[in-house]
């Protein structure tokens, strides 16, 4: 049973060669077992996932496909006319040989019983609401700017105390596999986790604004597809990133209306069994509260405004997570929005701001909607151009701009001369009330260096 991604549709809505069609997939074996299983704590959803080449216009018929597909899937042909050949989709580093598959596509629909184990699974309701908040107020006192690192077509944040150290991330995203050019030059050094750094008794936190993966691909080191023999199925294997893992991440609880992919359930589930001081890494938003304030830092919830799409794209973006950064002495602030469009971001966010990081990586938001600028205005765009087209949308620059906002990306790469890497980096620097500067080596050693590259 599968679930259909489109990546790199054009801002006309057609498709082209660089249009990536994506099924995430999980084996219904695998959804039969959990259905039987009692303890989800202990199980995790096994998931495929696999990239279609263009043939014969599959892309044109499954673009607007909403819901979920039954396929079949094997690496001999059978030479069908409804065959199409497909490869596992890349998890950062992936080693199948370019092995080819080939998927079929049912004509049949997918049991109803399968959907609600689905979904079921989906709403991980053996994991509690957090009220174990402690790990994201540690350092939040100290902050004095935001850095927005490099990652290329991704997202990561972090608020940072005056020695340009991370006190909590927000997203920890990476390029997906389709975009490699856009992979940092810095990659194999870039470490957002040096040991030295995290010294306040806890990991430094995560807060994740939403569950694409381009939010929390960091935690993905590399993958591989292999055969299940007692599933009697293919699935990808991830390998994550135990630095990565260990830490607090606080996350939205996903609704069922958003059709959480079956690799995105994977990763939480995977969360959800990592033990940490204190419980496990999975920290759920606590029930009925709309907004937490955290010393400099208030986190809060962005909902969609009657009207808008309910798409579960739309609705992943937009019942969110988003982050204010402020300064009460330099009546400084900043704003990190995920992917979420401004009219779902509530009024008392978008007030006075003298920083934003753009939504969704510059792309089109309502017309209108752009907050004003205050102050120095600076707005940054984590992204890099040409992997999505419309993204940066010209509209959002240019609405910016009438705003107010000087802009600035990731993508605009330069070297940095307090590195000992002879490598360029496009991190930006956003301040609340000072200039941070690492007084170690382990800020540049790790590729974190944003004061030289304001």
């Amino acid at each position: 049973m599968a679930v259909v991604e489109l990546f790199g549709e054009h801002a006309d809505g057609n498709t082209g060669e660089d249009t990536k069609l994506v099924l995430d997939a999980v084996p219904i074996t695998a959804l039969d077992r959990l259905a039987a299983e009692q303890n989800q704590e202990t199980k995790r959803l096994q998931f495929f996932l696999l990239t279609l080449q263009e043939e014969r216009g599959i892309t044109q018929r499954l673009r607007n496909h909403e819901g979920y597909l039954l396929i079949t899937v094997s690496d001999r042909s059978t030479g069908s006319d409804d065959e199409i050949r497909a490869f596992a989709t890349g998890l950062n580093r992936i080693d199948n040989n370019n092995t080819p598959y080939f998927v079929r596509i049912s004509e049949s629909k997918p049991q109803r019983r399968h959907i609600r184990t689905l979904e079921r699974i989906s709403l991980f309701q053996e994991h509690p609401d957090t009220d174990k908040l402690e790990a994201f107020a540690s350092g939040s006192d100290e902050a004095v700017a935001v850095a927005v690192y490099d990652v290329g077509q991704g997202s990561m944040s972090a608020v940072v105390d005056q020695y340009e150290h991370p006190v909590m991330f927000f997203d920890l995203g990476w390029p997906l596999s389709f975009f490699p050019k856009s992979i940092p030059p810095t990659a194999e050094h870039f470490d957002p986790f040096p040991a030295g750094l995290e010294t306040r008794g806890f990991p430094v936190p995560v807060v994740l604004s939403h569950l694409d993966r381009d939010h929390w691909g960091y935690a993905i080191e590399k993958g591989m597809a292999k055969w299940d023999s007692k599933l009697l199925a293919w699935i990808s294997v991830p390998t994550y990133r135990r630095k990565a893992l260990r830490r607090p991440w606080l996350l939205r609880r996903p609704h069922h209306r958003h059709q959480l992919r079956p690799s995105h359930i994977h990763f939480v589930q995977t969360l959800g069994a990592t033990r940490i001081r204190g419980g496990v890494a999975l920290r759920f938003w606590p029930a009925n509260q709309q907004d937490i304030t955290l010393g400099r830092v208030t986190l809060f919830l962005s909902n969609p405004m009657s009207g808008t799409p309910t798409t579960p794209a739309f609705l992943r973006n937009n019942e969110a997570i988003g982050m204010l950064v402020q300064d009460d002495i330099s009546a400084a602030r900043i704003l990190l929005t995920g992917d979420a469009d401004f009219p779902s971001i509530p009024a008392f966010a978008k007030r006075d701001l003298t920083g934003l990081v753009a939504p969704h990586h510059g792309g089109k938001v309502t017309r209108g909607s752009v907050p004003n600028a205050v102050g120095h205005g600076r707005m940054i765009m984590s992204v890099y151009p040409g992997s999505y087209s419309g993204i940066p949308h010209p509209d959002v620059e240019a609405e910016a701009k009438e705003q107010g906002w000087r802009i600035s990306c990731t993508s605009e790469r330069k070297p940095c001369f307090r590195s000992n890497k002879e490598t360029q980096c496009g991190n930006r620097l956003i301040r609340l009330s000072k200039t941070p500067l690492c007084g170690c080596s382990e800020v540049p050693d790790a590729c974190l260096c944003v004061t030289d590259l304001s």
